[in-house]
């Protein structure tokens, strides 16, 4: 089993949302968070702000939610590194945002291949990218850095609480890997028991967004798989783990 994990999540929140149980069994952990930018002042607050009822327009929002994060990975004894993409509410004009497109793919590429490089693990866990386009985003851009650095072992998780609220849009996510030359076998990783709900819950801003998801994320089951390399990927190789268990 690995003793120490290095997790990619989307969002302020992802990591702790699906892979808490697995994250309290590995303490020394990192979480790398992609989307953990924004403007300073966010004016007006998008729909998602808006339904926290936490903020008023020209808040601090990323901050605020950075403190979330930094107080849910303390919980479960992880350290976190926040990179400086902007949230996909925010990339648009009405906050100034001006990378987008195929230059923020290379820029998230470039910057996670950075973060894996300066963070030994045991392995590394990448979102499935379900339903959202930061979620597949990340999910993207850590294909690319698993096919540069094939010496490591890259698991795929599910989100939470997407996985069981959206089953049919998990089934496309799958589709969409599959079609990029890649699959999965599904795996265990050690869990340890931890009051989920608590740690959700360090996330006070988006705990009222989340609803029901709240609920699921808590009782859902935290699934997880090996990433595989299929032969279209290998161009005419043997299929194989990415990497072999350690």
């Amino acid at each position: 089993m690995a003793s120490r994990l290095g997790i990619l999540s989307p969002h302020l929140d992802d990591a702790v949302l699906s892979c808490a149980h697995v994250l309290a069994a590995h303490p020394d952990s990192v979480v790398v968070t992609v989307f953990s930018g924004g403007p300073p002042s966010v004016d007006p607050l998008p729909p998602w702000d808006e339904s926290s009822h936490c903020f008023r327009p020209g808040d601090d929002v990323v901050g605020a939610r950075r403190r979330e994060d930094e107080a849910a990975l303390g919980f479960l004894h992880a350290s976190y590194v926040h990179l400086d993409f902007w949230d996909d509410q925010y990339r648009t004009k009405t906050y100034g945002a001006h990378t987008t497109g195929v230059e923020l793919r290379a820029e998230i590429e470039a910057a996670l291949d950075r973060a894996v490089g300066q963070h030994p693990v045991d392995a590394w866990l990448i979102p499935l990218g379900i339903l959202h386009p930061d979620h597949q985003a990340t999910n993207r851009a850590a294909l690319a850095v698993a096919l540069r650095r094939l010496d490591l072992r890259w698991i795929v998780y599910d989100e939470l609480p997407y996985h069981v609220a959206y089953a049919d849009e998990r089934t496309l996510a799958i589709n969409r890997l599959r079609g990029a030359g890649f699959d999965v076998v599904q795996t265990s990783l050690e869990a340890k028991a931890v009051d989920k709900a608590r740690a959700i819950g360090f996330y006070a801003s988006q705990v009222s967004s989340l609803e029901a998801g709240f609920d699921q994320a808590v009782a859902g089951p935290e699934v997880f798989h090996d990433l595989v390399r299929t032969t279209r990927a290998l161009r005419g190789h043997p299929s194989a783990p990415i990497a072999p268990k350690h």
